[in-house]
């Protein structure tokens, strides 16, 4: 029982310590000096990351996946691999493969003009010349909250890079009290255009 408690011990110590250490991303980002901002802080997962099963080239996988950070619950098969944000494990969860860096991470505006989406470079290498980046594009929808992610597929434009989804309302821009303020104005000057 001694060693047992010990065991459980060590275990919990170096859980607190791989949290404690684990690096992160700005989950808050603007396209344009702070007009339109994003907070994507709630998708965070507290657990550590989500986890889920996927189908890539036909054959079924594990997916880890954290928000602006590590995934700071590694499944055994990723307890000695490098940090990262995702990783994808093979059928048989032996071989873990680290998709992302989120130290080399970025944000931009999703292409459909809905959302944005953070894109960590300088995984492990995906063939002899290309390292994998994981992608996630979160994509607002006002009537869901946090979703499972999807694993969409790897790109064929940007070898080795996987691309995630997240559907949510906390994908929703935001905009700032001085735009508020310039559409309260537009209107007001319409109203005043109207009356003469």
């Amino acid at each position: 029982k001694f060693t047992l408690l010990l065991s459980a011990l060590a275990l919990c110590l170096l859980c607190a310590a791989v949290t404690a250490n684990a690096r992160t991303w700005p989950c808050k980002w603007s396209p344009d000096g702070g007009k339109t901002q994003y907070d994507l802080t709630s998708t965070i997962n507290p657990s550590g990351s989500y986890i889920w099963r996927g189908t890539r080239d036909g054959e079924d996988r594990t997916y880890q996946l954290q928000v602006c950070g590590d995934v700071t619950n590694p499944m055994p098969a990723c307890a000695n691999a490098l940090p990262s944000p995702a990783y994808e494990l093979s059928n048989n969860n032996r071989t873990c493969v680290p998709l992302g860096d989120i130290t080399a991470s970025e944000w931009d505006t999703n292409p459909s003009g809905n959302s944005v989406h953070l894109t960590s470079y300088a995984g492990a290498f995906y063939n002899s010349n290309v390292r994998a980046s994981a992608r996630i594009y979160f994509q607002c929808d006002p009537t869901k909250g946090i979703t499972t992610p999807i694993m969409e597929h790897v790109s064929d434009l940007w070898a080795g890079q996987y691309h995630f989804a997240i559907v949510t309302k906390y994908a929703c821009a935001s905009k700032s009290g001085l735009e508020d303020e310039d559409l309260e104005q537009s209107v007001l000057n319409s109203l005043h255009m109207d009356m003469h």
